[in-house]
């Protein structure tokens, strides 16, 4: 994945639909955006419509600690979760 030119103000954990909207709005708002998803296919399929909706500002990450590390300090990372029963079981 290409890295930014220079760290991201804001970093994105949760690619799926939800996470991947959000990722392309604030991009398209002007914001350079850095992406990380467990399953990698989620964070290339992302960084791929990101280039057909106008070649926006979103760089993928495949490892937790390149994605961490392109997001300037302090990091603001928004991290989005699926709901289900696993959070809501004790």
């Amino acid at each position: 994945m290409a890295a930014p030119p220079k760290p991201t103000r804001i970093g994105l954990t949760g690619l799926a639909v939800m996470g991947q909207n959000l990722a392309l709005n604030i991009a398209e708002k002007g914001f350079p955006i850095s992406v990380y998803n467990r399953t990698t296919s989620k964070v290339d399929e992302t960084v791929e419509r990101a280039k057909k909706e106008g070649n926006l500002p979103v760089f993928g990450f495949h490892d937790p600690e390149s994605f961490v590390n392109s997001v300037q300090k302090p990091r603001v990372i928004i991290i989005l979760v699926k709901a289900g029963h696993q959070w809501t079981k004790p």
